[in-house]
């Protein structure tokens, strides 16, 4: 068995560096999970407007050029949103810097940048965790849904911290501990193969990186302030995301099923599953049809959002 973050990794790898049609099943795969929490988290930072959830707003919306580093962007979540959301005008005279340690999610996002015609975009293959950035550099620094999987959150906040202008705004999104999404479909299917495995711990971790104080309210606030950072806002946001079927479902969680069995199987189990012709893919959605009677249904999540700032001096 491999550690969570080794399994995750090994299925990143093997995300192919083009636009086609996998990657844009990808990035809607993501998007109606991420999308939503997403958006809620730039409207904490100040950035675009959230009518929806206006009391989270930290201010009125910029309309003053910034500069936002996203990192551990994936395919470009968060710098589409920022397109979608605000004017052409600001975008063109901000900057929106994408980096991912992933070299194919940042030529996924170049080609999308380009497909969709996003304004003020760059895109550059970096690692959060020693960026190599100048000091007091960008206004801005979105981590969405990554601190609870790259291996040293902590090495992420002293890079933010410096490359910050003083008075910058961080913002960030992880899942929380208490949340079920696919966990409790997959824990079902796999109780129900026609051949043994290991049972999956109750309940499934939400950190790959083993650093569970990112999946609670009070760790995430604790390791910001103990960085130095000020103005710490966490809170837990729930959001729904729709399964049509259970096609759908393997369609768009596929990655996080391999994942799963390559955490938490034994070479044994993963051989019976992947190497000897059993359709693992074809079990779950199978049985997820019979779970919920052929018809669509909704996965639950809770989501931490925490915003800090930089001291301003």
């Amino acid at each position: 068995m491999a550690n969570q973050n080794e399994a995750l990794q090994a299925q990143y790898a093997t995300v192919r560096g083009v636009l086609d049609d996998a990657a844009v099943k990808m990035i809607a795969s993501g998007e109606a999970i991420m999308k939503t929490p997403g958006r809620a988290l730039l409207a904490q930072m100040g950035l675009v407007p959230s009518p929806e959830d206006s009391e989270h707003t930290t201010s009125a919306p910029i309309d003053e050029p910034f500069a936002l580093l996203d990192n551990a962007c994936g395919p470009g979540l968060i710098a589409g949103v920022l397109q979608e959301d605000l004017p052409r005008e600001l975008l063109s005279r901000s900057r929106i810097l994408c980096a991912d340690i992933n070299g194919n999610f940042v030529d996924i996002l170049k080609q999308r940048a380009e497909a969709e015609h996003w304004v003020g975009v760059e895109a550059a293959v970096l690692d959060a965790q020693n960026p190599g950035l100048p000091d007091n550099s960008f206004s801005h620094c979105t981590v969405n849904f990554g601190m609870h999987v790259i291996p040293d959150p902590d090495a992420v906040l002293r890079a933010t911290k410096a490359f910050l202008k003083p008075g910058g705004v961080f913002g960030l999104t992880t899942m929380h501990s208490s949340t079920i999404g696919w966990s409790a479909d997959l824990r079902s299917a796999f109780s129900a193969l026609p051949f043994p495995t290991e049972p999956l711990p109750e309940p499934l971790s939400m950190t790959a990186n083993g650093r569970a104080e990112w999946a609670e309210t009070a760790g995430a606030e604790q390791a910001l302030r103990a960085h130095g950072f000020e103005d710490v806002r966490v809170r837990v946001a729930e959001h729904r995301s729709p399964c049509l079927s259970g096609a759908d479902a393997v369609e768009r969680f596929g990655m996080m099923i391999r994942m799963v069995a390559g955490t938490h199987w034994s070479e044994e189990s993963r051989r019976k599953a992947f190497e000897e012709g059993f359709d693992l893919m074809g079990h779950v959605a199978r049985h997820l049809d019979e779970k919920h009677g052929g018809k669509a249904w909704e996965l639950e999540w809770r989501m931490l959002i925490a915003t800090a700032r930089k001291p301003a001096a």
